[in-house]
Order: C-alpha cells, then sequence, then structure tokens
C-alpha cells in the first residue's frame, strides 16, 4: 500500500512540473510577442501571440492579439491611402480601456497607437496638399487639344508594366485571403485590399468562394493557379487599351506545367488589375 501511495504522489508531481513548464514556455512566448510590438513588429508579435494561443489563452494575450491585428489592418489601410478608415481604427483603439491589462501595458498600447495615428495625420495632409496642388496645376494647364492620337502597342504596355508585377500581385491576392481568413473577416473587410489588385468578374468570383468557404488555407490549397510555383512570362496575347492579355506558363512539383492567361484591365480608378485567369 505504501509503494501504491509513493507512486500517486510522484505521478502528481511530475503532472505538476510538466504543467509549469507548459506554463513558463507559453509565459515566454507572450513575453517575446510583446517585445516584438514594442519595436514595432507587429506581424512576428501577431505570429508569438498565436502560437502562445494555442498553449492556452488568457484575456490579456486576446488583448494584446487584437490590438496587433488591428494596428496591421490601420497600416493596410493607409498603404491604399484609406485614412478615414485607418482613423477610425486608431481612435477605437484609443477608446478602449484594456481592463485585463496591467497599467504599463495600457500606457505602452496608448503611446502606440498615438504615434501611429499622428503619423497618419501627417501622411493624409501631406496627400491632401499633394492633390491641391495638382489640381491648382490642372487648372494652370493649358487646355488639351480635342482630340489625342491613341496610345501605342508599346506606350500602353509600358504603363501597365510600371504598375503591374504578377507574382507580386498573386502574393499580394494569397495574403489579404490569407489574412483574412485567420482573422475571421468578412468578405466586405476583405473587400478593400483585394481591390486594390483585382476587379470584376474574378474579384466577385473569389469574395463568393471567400463567403462560401471554398478557400482552404491550412490545406496548402492553390488559391490561383501557378501560385506556389511563380509565373513565367510567355507572350503577350493581345494589347489594346485598356486591356492586356498576358500567357505564362508555371512548373509545379505537384501539379506540373500550366499554362496561365491572365487578363489586365484598366480600372476606373486608373489602375491596372486583373481581371481574369484562365488555365490549360
Amino acid at each position: 500500500m505504501r509503494k501504491v501511495w509513493q507512486v500517486v504522489v510522484l505521478t502528481s508531481v511530475l503532472l505538476l512540473v510538466a504543467c509549469n513548464e507548459d506554463i513558463g514556455a507559453n509565459e515566454t512566448i507572450f513575453e517575446e510577442g510583446k517585445e516584438d510590438f514594442k519595436s514595432g513588429s507587429y506581424e512576428a508579435a501577431l505570429d508569438r501571440f498565436e502560437r502562445a494561443e494555442q498553449e492556452g489563452t488568457t484575456d490579456a494575450l486576446e488583448e494584446w492579439k487584437f490590438v496587433t491585428e488591428e494596428l496591421l489592418e490601420a497600416e493596410e489601410l493607409v498603404t491604399l491611402k484609406k485614412y478615414d478608415q485607418a482613423e477610425k481604427i486608431y481612435d477605437a483603439l484609443l477608446d478602449d480601456s484594456y481592463e485585463a491589462l496591467e497599467e504599463a501595458d495600457r500606457r505602452r498600447i496608448d503611446r502606440t497607437v498615438e504615434k501611429a495615428l499622428d503619423a497618419l495625420k501627417e501622411e493624409k495632409e501631406r496627400a491632401n496638399k499633394e492633390e491641391k496642388e495638382e489640381e491648382q496645376a490642372k487648372e494652370a494647364a493649358p487646355a488639351p487639344p480635342t482630340q489625342q492620337a491613341a496610345p501605342t502597342r508599346q506606350q500602353i504596355l509600358d504603363h501597365m508594366e510600371s504598375q503591374v508585377n504578377w507574382n507580386e500581385y498573386y502574393e499580394a491576392g494569397v495574403r489579404i485571403l490569407t489574412n483574412g481568413l485567420e482573422r475571421n473577416q468578412s468578405a466586405g473587410e476583405v473587400a478593400v485590399p483585394f481591390s486594390h489588385y483585382f476587379m470584376d468578374p474574378i474579384k466577385s468570383n473569389y469574395l463568393t468562394y471567400y463567403t462560401n468557404g471554398d478557400l482552404c488555407h491550412p490545406c496548402d490549397m492553390e488559391y490561383f493557379a501557378g501560385q506556389f510555383a511563380g509565373l513565367n512570362y510567355v507572350d503577350y496575347l493581345t494589347v489594346q487599351q485598356g486591356y492586356v492579355q498576358v500567357q505564362y506558363y508555371a512548373d509545379d512539383y505537384f501539379y506540373g506545367r500550366s499554362n496561365v492567361t491572365i487578363d489586365y484591365r484598366l480600372d476606373s480608378d486608373g489602375r491596372w488589375k486583373i481581371s481574369n485567369i484562365q488555365t490549360w
């Protein structure tokens, strides 16, 4: 009976030690994430918070994770010059009480958000000033001729290539969709940054796939043909004013060689975007 009791005690001690080790690892990752946040490395901070969350979450951890996700979303909106939407995120963060956090952490978050908000206001003021100067320059410029010669094939390509890098467009689309899935964003929230690179009909198609749960990020499923292998240029098939069709190929270890045709169109905002993708 004494030996049985010794075994029970030893087992309990081992379990307690293991649990304490797990808690210690969780806390270490959490603190490392807070240090990443403090240095402005929000992507790294979010990664650590998510890893710590897998070991076991707390109210404080969830609040840090939420703030980091919101700051990353605001940065994306600033990149897209959606200043008013970004400012709303910063204002909401400043209004939050963060009751689960210690006073020092609350002050750190407030200082970070205030600094980002000040930078946003400066950027917004600079953009407005440039826009005003451009308007003044247009008003002072002589009236354009009644008829302008249609752009040449090379001029169309030069304009399109000044904006478009097909592999960067793919990577941006994958990042936006993946972030949306991981953050449980609505299709409307995803549509804002997604519209910077894609337009109808493919934009509406992918937002429908997103809403219906047809995109599987954990499955390592391709969102777009050639996503994993990268696209290799073959030829410009069609070059017209406002429309360019390009053929590529992708060599993938799983799918083999794929021929990919991408339609680019000039949207009303003056930006070239992907409107369709075909494979064969």
